[in-house]
């Protein structure tokens, strides 16, 4: 068992490793005075968030760019609840136009539906999309502006995070949300991009057009963004950057519950086996592997404490290994991590691990109201 410990720490150690030096060798975007030329549609679909929308309209109104250069167009995916109203209500008070569309379902993703739709009626060549229950910064238009016009890409795929969440799970999520940010930078960093994600991503409707939209991947419920990161970089693997700027980030509030949590992750692990890119399922099982060897080190240690050396060795190297990884991106983020929430979270991550990979083989799951299967 020592020998079997000490293959999954190493191989812990070595994916960490790679992600945070490639965090590091991935360029920060410093912000420049960068006059306007690139023209947005931002799409943003929704359903029944009418708790987020007066948030989410008040971050829009405070986008610093000309409003000639951008439109936004609101997807509604079958609400029951007064979001569209409330929208409709808003034309007077906020400080863009914007219209309102109503999904058509094609496929058996409706996200994907609601963008394809976005796509298709936006007037301008560059997509920006963003989810409902975020808000976006005052100078989001201009620091991708800035991307475009530096290096023409046709891809530019944002940072997302967390706000703060006090309590031990909204502490997980904010941890489990830097987590992720460091396998994108990371693996950006190295020009091998394996996750972005859509609540901050921008591309070109002609790209999207090139590698046929979602075609092929429609069936799946999520990954609007990771998906098309594959095609994308199949076809122009230089045309995709990274906007490493923690002030470009668009941020998301925690879940309530820890099974509005857990459902949101199955949800995102459900996509992993349909992935093409190898390395994002090799990295996924080591960290799998990792969090089940710390499971069964908790457990060792409890019932043969008088072996249990190898054991706690495993758990209290796999924690300094997380705190590493984690206090890295809280840096970048500018982010202040709670200590006791933090280190629940930390010894909680390997049970919520097991949870969301077998829920993510076994039936179907339930997102928004609408139940899926894998």
């Amino acid at each position: 068992m020592t020998l079997v410990l000490f293959i999954g720490i190493l191989l812990y150690l070595i994916t960490l490793l790679w992600l945070i030096r490639g965090f590091y060798k991935l360029p920060n975007t410093e912000p420049k005075k960068t006059p306007p030329q690139t023209r947005f549609s931002i799409i943003i679909p929704f359903r029944n968030e009418a708790k987020n929308i007066p948030e989410l309209l008040g971050s829009l109104s405070r986008l610093d760019y000309p409003k000639d250069f951008y439109e936004v167009l609101f997807i509604n995916d079958d609400s029951d609840d007064n979001g569209e109203e409330l929208l409709y209500a808003s034309r007077r008070e906020v400080k863009f136009n914007f219209r309102i569309l109503q999904n058509k379902r094609t496929s058996g993703s409706p996200k994907k539906d609601a963008l394809r739709l976005g796509i298709e009626k936006a007037k301008f060549d560059w997509i920006l999309t963003t989810d409902a229950d975020c808000l976006v910064p005052q100078m989001w238009l201009q620091h991708f502006n800035q991307c475009i016009e530096a290096s023409q890409p046709q891809m530019v795929c944002g940072p997302v995070q967390y706000r703060n969440g006090a309590s031990v799970l909204g502490q997980f999520q904010v941890l489990d949300g830097l987590s992720l940010q460091l396998v994108a930078m990371g693996s950006f960093g190295w020009k091998t991009p394996l996750l972005n994600n859509g609540a901050n991503l921008a591309y070109t409707k002609e790209i999207f057009e090139e590698v046929q939209g979602y075609e092929g991947n429609d069936h799946i419920a999520s990954g609007d963004d990771v998906f098309l990161l594959e095609k994308v970089q199949k076809v122009n693997p230089k045309g995709i950057r990274f906007l490493k700027y923690h002030d470009a980030s668009v941020m998301t509030d925690p879940e309530g519950t820890w099974g509005k949590a857990i459902q949101q992750r199955i949800r995102w692990a459900s996509k992993i086996s349909e992935q093409k890119n190898t390395w994002v399922k090799v990295i996924g099982v080591i960290v799998f592997f990792a969090n089940f060897l710390f499971l069964v080190s908790l457990l060792g240690f409890s019932f043969f404490p008088k072996t249990g050396s190898a054991y706690v060795s495993f758990m209290l190297l796999k924690l300094v290994l997380d705190v590493l990884a984690l206090t890295t991106m809280a840096r970048f983020f500018k982010k202040r991590l709670s200590f006791f929430p933090s280190f629940v979270s930390v010894l909680t991550y390997p049970f919520i691990i097991m949870s969301v990979v077998f829920g993510s083989l076994g039936g179907p799951y339930t997102w928004k109201d609408r139940t899926h299967s894998k």
